[in-house]
Order: C-alpha cells, then structure tokens, then sequence
C-alpha cells in the first residue's frame, strides 16, 4: 500500500505586509507630526524647521499654542469714561500662566441688565484691545501680566453690569 503526500503549500510571501505595515505606520507618523506640531514646537523647538518644511508641502502653518486654560482674568473693571460723557471705559489685566509663548485671545464683553440678562455683545480681537506697539506675531509672552484699557460706545443701552469671556476662534 503506497501513501501519497500532498504537495507542501508553498511559503507564504510575508515582505509584502511588513512594507505595507512600515507604509501605514510612517502615514500615522506624518498624520500625528501634522496634527501635533504646535505642540512638537513648543516641546522640542529643535523640530521647527523639520516641521516647516512638513508644513510646505501640507500647506499649514506653524502657530503659537492656544491654550485658554493658561489665560485668565485677574482684575477688571467697567466705568464711566470721565474724558467723554456717555461713553465707559474698560480695563482688565489679563494674566498668562503658560511657561511658553502664546497667541492672544480674543474677549467676548457682554453688557447685562438688572436681571443679569445680555443686552449687548462685542468681541474683541488683539488688534482692538492692545497697544498699536504690541506685537502679535510674537504672542502673549510667558508668565506675564497684560493691561488693557478700551473704551465701549454703549449708545442708548442701559447697562448695569458686564461679564468678560475669553476664548480662542
């Protein structure tokens, strides 16, 4: 009696998987350095220039960070302008925990009535509530306190309070 074998399956071909798993991971690779190189930056800022380069090809930018709960007010206060009759004036300081650099944030001023009601809203960008001599490129600087004073044209509102939000578009 004569057993037969079957033929022996040939090798499965595994170099294509490993070149196709070394593809995905790179992909992931670039996906997080996109999604991440604010952070990247201000972590490593040895990456900035890799990164820019990155950003060239993937057309985006390379920002400051945007972190709002490292930014906070410490003091504000909304009275009659004394200069001009029907107009107040508001001043602020606004005060960065952050240990790096970062973009301003806009402030959402919100006029309340009695009842603690919104009456009238204004939001503020950097441009409107910082000195002309401020740079914005360079960002809010680390640990720093910033003063503002603004005025606010109320018009015929009647406004008995105010509250302050910041935040970032």
């Amino acid at each position: 009696w004569s057993e037969t074998f079957p033929d022996p399956l040939p090798t499965p071909r595994r170099w294509p998987w490993a070149v196709l798993c070394l593809l995905a991971i790179c992909g992931i690779a670039l996906q997080a350095a996109l999604a991440f190189r604010v952070e990247m930056v201000v972590l490593w800022p040895q990456s900035r220039p890799a990164l820019v380069a990155l950003c060239d090809v993937a057309e985006c930018d390379i920002g400051l960070p945007t972190r709002i709960g490292l930014v906070g007010i410490e003091a504000s206060d909304l009275f009659p302008d004394s200069g001009r009759k029907g107009r107040l004036a508001l001043t602020a300081t606004l005060k960065s925990r952050a240990p790096f650099a970062q973009q301003f944030p806009h402030i959402e001023l919100t006029l309340t009535d009695t009842a603690d009601r919104a009456v009238a809203r204004k939001v503020l960008a950097p441009a409107d509530y910082l000195p002309a001599s401020t740079s914005l490129i360079n960002g809010m600087p680390p640990n720093a306190d910033i003063a503002i004073a603004i005025g606010v044209e109320p018009t015929e509102i009647a406004a008995s309070g105010y509250r302050l939000y910041l935040f970032y578009p």
